[in-house]
């Protein structure tokens, strides 16, 4: 491997780039260069999976507002191409959650590169979970704080649903936004969509499955508007 070089996922190349802004490409490649830009052991080849990036950090670096950059941040958190948790591990999937955190924001690559890119983080011989010292500011490697390295398969926890609305509070699973687009045209479903994470937030609605909700909101709408069809055409023929 070329030296002072950072692996980055081909997939990012090879597809998801494309979809991206600029602000969002940016904020993809500093996540990928404060992780996998470090080599935690040079034995297994082990690299780092997440690391604190400041927001001041993030604007530095990119170049971008602090208004881009939080745009950036929670729609490539929406697309899963990063993640974002708490000193615990636990995932901060929306702006809202993130902003009463308040603390430290841990940042890695998402799903859509995880799974290609497992290898590169844990290296060929993955070591038991530890903490180790290190810095994103320099190149050199220097005691800065703790970074977890813990070896993370693909589990119930980091296969999240994908976050729709302005809210960022309607979760449904790729295939389930797809299923409701086919069904419903894609219009009708942001429509909705919209109508949802708006109750959710302003009177705290609660549902077991939002696709579900929205498949029976368009069923009622549907049923509504044959209703008022009918009723037309009874007026006119009499």
């Amino acid at each position: 491997m070329i030296p002072n070089t950072t692996p980055t996922p081909n997939l990012l190349f090879n597809g998801e780039m494309k979809k991206m802004s600029d602000p969002e490409l940016r904020v993809v490649m500093i996540v990928t260069r404060a992780t996998f830009g470090w080599i935690l052991d040079d034995k297994s080849g082990m690299r780092k999976e997440e690391d604190w990036i400041s927001h001041s950090q993030m604007i530095e670096r990119s170049g971008k507002s602090s208004r881009a950059i939080s745009y950036a941040i929670a729609s490539c958190i929406k697309n899963r191409w990063i993640e974002a948790r708490d000193d615990q591990g636990n995932i901060l999937a929306t702006a809202n959650e993130r902003r009463l955190y308040g603390k430290k924001i841990f940042y890695r690559l998402g799903i859509k590169f995880l799974g290609r890119a497992e290898t590169i983080a844990n290296g060929a011989n993955p070591q038991p979970s530890h903490v180790v010292q290190t810095t994103i500011a320099n190149d050199d490697i220097k005691p800065s704080h703790q970074v977890r390295t813990t070896k993370e398969s693909i589990t119930k926890e980091t296969i999240q649903k994908n976050t729709h609305g302005e809210f960022e509070n309607v979760f449904l699973k790729e295939e389930e936004y797809q299923k409701l687009v086919e069904r419903i045209t894609e219009n009708n479903a942001k429509i909705l969509i919209e109508e949802l994470s708006a109750g959710i937030a302003s009177k705290g609605y609660k549902y077991k499955s939002h696709y579900a909700t929205l498949l029976n909101w368009a069923r009622r709408r549907a049923l509504e508007h044959q209703s008022k069809l009918q009723t037309k055409k009874k007026e006119f023929i009499i």
